[in-house]
């Protein structure tokens, strides 16, 4: 008899333990404080709260904020919850706390739940230039705190660009990621041009999207004026300190290239990442210390000037003397 009642025992204890531990199922937690908010995407989220010493006794209570109702935990122990959210909009977990009977304190929190189901989940993707900057996933065991972002997102730069903030597609706000998310979203990065100085390499957004890409040759420069819809007109030339030889040649890998004037160019029909190559050979150009404020730096002749001068009088005395052999030749023929 005194051996069942122990059976009994031990089976009621591990019965308690079981229904003390929070669930194996719950779907996200989070470590919570006073007066915090939290937005929960799965309907079955866990709550951490303090912890206390032994001789503290801590109540629950849970009611749903609309009707008032008291809801049933799912599972409890002096600091953690796991709460059913399934058919509330919003609800309050209070923690009570006492001692030896005495009321001592209290920590409430508030939840919003988002009703995802198990499997169910959205994708935020940042795009940037036909680019994926970023992939994140929201999904029902994601739990944010009030005014925290629900996604993470990027920090981008682009040389001569200021960034204005990420935008969904034909919006006029910014993107704000302190808000639910509730769907599949794609998010555009934007930006205000705010020049490009000519370099080996110059990018160039269009229309938000499009990259256009500027390959210039040693010696050139290439300066992209603001992009149109789908266009960017831009200008070429030679740095300073070397000379072209020859011209400069202005190809692309797509849409079309027109001369407007001397240097002046522009690129039409971008409908995708485009790269311009600007060819053309340039030479340092000779150092010249000469000025007219500095007549002391005149080259004085060398030898060498002097024995072209020299050649070019033999090369004429030669061509005198075949020509006077030749007259006299020709008179003496007709003598």
């Amino acid at each position: 008899m005194r051996g069942l009642k122990t059976v009994v025992i031990v089976a009621l204890v591990a019965v308690l333990a079981v229904a003390l531990v929070p669930s194996e199922g719950s779907e996200g937690s989070a470590t919570v404080e006073d007066d915090s908010t939290w937005y929960c995407y799965g309907d079955h989220p866990t709550f951490i709260f303090p912890s206390y010493s032994e001789g503290i006794t801590v109540d629950w209570l849970v009611t749903e904020d609309s009707t008032g109702a008291s809801i049933t935990p799912e599972s409890k122990t002096e600091s953690t919850i796991t709460v059913n959210l399934s058919g509330h909009d919003r609800i309050t977990v209070t923690q009570n706390v006492s001692l030896n009977g005495d009321h001592r304190d209290s920590i409430t929190i508030h939840v919003i739940p988002l009703h995802l189901s198990a499997g169910e989940s959205f994708t935020v993707t940042f795009h940037d230039a036909g680019n994926v900057v970023s992939k994140q996933t929201i999904d029902n065991e994601t739990v944010v705190e009030a005014e925290s972002p629900h996604v993470i997102v990027p920090d981008i730069v682009r040389d001569g660009y200021e960034f204005k903030g990420w935008f969904e597609e034909g919006a006029d706000e910014e993107f704000d990621p302190t808000q639910p998310i509730l769907e599949d979203t794609d998010i555009y990065a934007q930006w205000e041009y705010a020049g490009v100085s000519g370099d080996t390499v110059t990018t160039v957004i269009v229309n938000n999207i499009y990259t256009v890409t500027f390959f210039t040759d040693a010696g050139l420069y290439c300066e992209p004026d603001e992009p149109g819809a789908s266009s960017v007109s831009f200008r070429v030339g030679v740095l300073g300190g070397f000379d072209l030889v020859g011209s400069v040649t202005v190809t692309s890998t797509g849409g079309n290239i027109v001369q407007l004037s001397d240097g002046v160019y522009i690129l039409t029909g971008v409908d995708r990442d485009i790269t311009v190559n600007i060819t053309g050979e340039t030479v340092p150009t000779p150092d010249n210390d000469h000025t007219d404020d500095n007549p002391g730096d005149v080259p004085v002749p060398t030898g060498n000037d002097y024995t072209m001068f020299a050649i070019i009088l033999i090369v004429l005395a030669v061509i005198c003397i075949v020509l006077a052999l030749y007259i006299l030749r020709t008179r003496g023929s007709r003598v």
